[in-house]
């Protein structure tokens, strides 16, 4: 699952492809959705092929493993998700809201103090050997739906490499459970995001930047992030 396609989430998609480790690559594939962001937009000035080219134009990395990798799109091929893998945001109508604002010159390229690519990242639940874990990429808080209740989670991803406002939004939202593992997964420090700044007392908090994470040993769940 590729959750957005800034570079440092996507830079090591080519290189598992080439080494035969990926048969499907699941994202969100936009050209599907020209004609939603367009009604979106609707200022009457867009048409359909421009926008087509602008999203090629602002995804051209994902559009460049076409023939290389199945491509597959979070929202209308969810039948082909493997049992223990569902998706659990963004929102189909949080997500065109984003793309479109993107899109649009008359609007910011900020969606809930996130880049448009990162606010809506995808985020996955996982279900291993009956523990549920949230990735969610380098999504904005906000994205995550009011329906999810995340002490539903025994290990949850904090978006943006730890960052520490989106962090501390997760806390919040969390009840501030210290039951709950949470993940930073940051090769950032503090200069894109990062948890330099992270204060983690009170939390059981494992970050990638002291190694791999074991999430539990028992399981054999092992991120490499």
């Amino acid at each position: 699952v590729l959750s957005h396609n800034d570079d440092d989430h996507f830079k090591g998609i080519p290189f598992l492809i080439d080494n035969g480790r990926v048969d499907k690559l699941f994202t969100i594939l936009l050209l599907k959705y020209k004609d939603d962001i367009l009604k979106e937009i609707d200022d009457g000035r867009r048409k359909p092929e421009p926008l087509a080219n602008d999203i090629i134009e602002m995804y051209d990395n994902i559009a460049s493993l076409s023939g290389k990798v199945k491509l597959r799109d979070v929202y209308k091929d969810e039948a082909e998700f493997p049992p223990q893998m569902q998706r659990v945001g963004p929102s189909f109508e949080y997500m065109i809201e984003t793309v479109a604002k993107g899109l649009d010159s008359r609007e910011s390229d900020k969606q809930d103090k996130e880049t448009i690519t990162n606010a809506a990242s995808v985020q996955i639940q996982l279900t291993q050997s009956s523990k549920k874990i949230l990735l969610t990429g380098d999504c904005a808080p906000a994205a995550i739906s009011e329906d999810v209740d995340l002490n539903h989670f025994d290990y949850i991803q904090l978006p943006h490499h730890g960052k520490p406002a989106t962090a501390e939004e997760i806390f919040e939202r969390s009840g501030k459970n210290n039951e709950i593992v949470y993940i930073v997964s940051d090769n950032t420090g503090n200069s894109n995001g990062g948890s330099d700044g992270l204060i983690t007392k009170g939390y059981r908090v494992q970050n990638t930047k002291n190694g791999d994470i074991n999430l539990n040993p028992s399981s054999n769940i092992t991120a490499h992030m």
